[in-house]
């Protein structure tokens, strides 16, 4: 039997809630329900939170309950052409949802499981035990900036004196779900799928320096499903599909991304930019709501944590939400003159890799050795990431002389989004020498607690896609030139 004194049950009940309302809202992605159901809950806990530090005599939990039964309501008014089936449907996967966390809870606790040690994780948990209380102490300079919002909010909705046990792998487990649903959108052999994903799943569970972010207190497994997330929307809009579901996942993954960290603007930024471009058959609302999904968060917990940019003080981060948006609508419209084209903007998301790492050679004699603690720890064995590395470019390597046709406009756009995040996550790391102390450092040392190396898992879901596609087509030559030669053999018999 178990205590019921193992389970936070109000956390529980909330994430079930919220798993409801995503299996509502995301009527034609509803493979998606589960990762976007994380991340809601992420961006809810951040709202309660919120509340709880303007009003301090309101209780963060109780807050968190309503909004999610808000959720749900909404969704099940949304949902009323279909309501009594889609609504059993949802509770069903709500009850499985909260069945799941339950199961975490009581395996972490049992288990004695618990984070990595790292100073990062004792900074979160430090500042989620001053949630608990109502209060913030804020780190010193950027820190607060840099450790963000969404996870000591959520962590802070754990029993007194505890962050939330049980959580952060269910975060990984829906990471790997939207990486499995994003590739079922890409390919339509779900036999050669579940034989595709199952050997990457043996591999990213065998790779230390992955199966370390199932108990992390970090965000990088949940920036993992965000990408996942986002590049399959983007794959939506490619096709000029008229899904609504799409933009309201696309939307909540950009919103939880902004309420984790400030640098995850700069991260989000060429996506951002390539999810405004992809999405032109969309109303304008939409696009722009892109736009206010990824700032209005952000400066919502930067201010009333007390962070003031100079000059403008207090109001510094609700301008930079209206400055952001106002660059939204100058994206848009520089996006109906006519050089903008799918090329264009596929390789000014490219520039911004080959543009950073021309910065950073220009200007930072640490560059070279940047490159090179990169190689050490990807292919040499520091970063914790074994033999994986080097077997998936061999085999992508293979499957590319395997398969020479023309590249496919996905793997354009999947290439671009991977090649865009990349440029600007070392940009985002070769910022914080000059954010911390105003000069010019690296963006990579030796070591799996490198922030670089550990921020290479999200990557997993377009690097990934990008090899599975290549696989397929190798597939797909062999298996009809197979069905070739039977049909010659056959023709061969016949008198």
């Amino acid at each position: 039997m178990i205590d019921p004194q193992l389970i936070n049950l109000p956390v529980t009940v909330s994430l079930g809630l919220i798993q409801i309302g995503s299996f509502l809202f995301l009527r034609a992605s509803k493979n998606m329900a589960f990762p976007v159901a994380v991340m809601a809950f992420v961006v809810v806990a951040s709202v309660a939170v919120l509340v709880q530090l303007l009003f301090p005599k309101v209780d963060a939990t109780a807050v968190h309950i309503s909004v999610s039964a808000l959720v749900v309501i909404l969704a099940f008014l949304y949902a009323r052409p279909h309501c009594i089936e889609a609504f059993l449907k949802a509770a069903g996967a709500g009850v499985v949802t909260a069945a799941l966390f339950v199961v975490s809870q009581v395996v972490t606790r049992l288990g004695g499981y618990s984070s990595i040690g790292f100073g990062d994780g004792q900074t979160v948990i430090g500042i989620s035990e001053g949630f608990q209380a109502g209060v913030y102490d804020r780190p010193d300079g950027i820190i607060g900036l840099k450790r963000g919002f969404g996870l000591p909010a959520y962590q802070s909705l754990g029993f007194e004196g505890e962050f939330l046990v049980g959580f952060l792998p269910v975060v990984f487990l829906a990471a790997l779900v939207a990486t499995y649903v994003l590739l079922s959108n890409l390919i339509s052999n779900k036999t050669l799928l579940n034989v595709l994903y199952v050997s990457l799943l043996l591999i990213l569970l065998s790779t230390e320096s992955v199966t370390r972010h199932i108990y992390l207190m970090n965000t990088h497994a949940l920036l993992w499903a965000v990408f996942a997330v986002l590049l399959a929307g983007l794959l939506k809009f490619v096709k000029s599909e008229q899904d609504k579901s799409a933009w309201v996942m696309v939307c909540v993954a950009l919103a939880a991304g902004s309420m984790l960290r400030a640098d995850n603007l700069l991260i989000l930024a060429p996506t951002l930019v390539l999810l405004t471009w992809v999405a032109r058959s969309q109303p304008k609302s939409h696009r722009i709501g892109f736009w206010v999904a990824t700032f209005v968060p952000f400066a919502a917990w930067a201010t009333i944590l007390g962070f003031e940019l100079p000059v403008l003080g207090p109001l510094g981060f609700p301008v930079f939400a209206v400055f952001g948006i106002l660059v939204g609508l100058g994206v848009m419209w520089l996006m109906d003159k006519p050089w903008a084209s799918d090329k264009v903007m596929q390789w000014l998301a490219k520039g911004v890799l080959v543009g950073t790492l021309v910065l950073a050679f220009a200007l930072s004699p640490s560059a070279w050795t940047s490159i090179v603690n990169m190689f050490i720890n990807l292919f040499l064995g520091e970063g914790l990431w074994g033999a994986t590395p080097l077997f998936l470019v061999l085999l992508y390597v293979a499957v590319i002389l395997f398969d020479r046709g023309p590249v496919s406009q996905q793997q354009k756009w999947i290439f671009a989004l991977v090649a865009g995040t990349m440029g600007a996550m070392i940009l985002a790391k070769f910022g914080d020498g000059l954010s911390q102390s105003g000069t010019l450092g690296g963006f990579a040392r030796i070591g799996w607690g490198d922030s670089l190396n550990r921020m290479l898992v999200y990557l997993i879901p377009g690097a990934s896609a990008l090899l599975i596609l290549r696989a397929e087509r190798v597939w797909n030559r062999f298996d009809a030139k197979s069905k070739r030669q039977v049909v010659a053999n056959q023709t061969k018999k016949r008198p």
